[in-house]
């Protein structure tokens, strides 16, 4: 019988996952508190797990 062992972890994978979504959930409020149409010009804004991060 094959075994798998996940690397990370079941519970490391969902915190990282909850993690990421509560970051994208706190952007989404950023950028709906700025109320700026340019806003969704910015791919930061649009794809921030997938964007460089602005420094």
């Amino acid at each position: 019988m094959i075994a798998a062992t996940p690397s990370p972890s079941w519970d490391e994978l969902s915190a990282q996952l909850a993690a990421l979504a509560g970051q994208i959930a706190q952007d989404s409020q950023t950028v709906d508190a700025a109320d700026d149409p340019a806003n969704w010009r910015d791919p930061a804004a649009l794809w921030p797990g997938f964007t460089a991060a602005k420094g």
